[in-house]
């Protein structure tokens, strides 16, 4: 995961329930771009 696709408010967030329930919802929004990158015609 490349550090410089996160917003920077959550990167500088110290690792807590919060960021877990981020590094979740990131992990999964990455996997709907990578999904949806790969529906568009190239």
């Amino acid at each position: 995961m490349l550090p410089l696709l996160y917003p920077r408010n959550h990167f500088l967030e110290p690792f807590g329930e919060k960021a877990k329930r981020n590094l979740m919802y990131w992990r999964n929004s990455w996997c709907c771009y990578i999904l949806s990158l790969l529906q568009f015609p190239k």
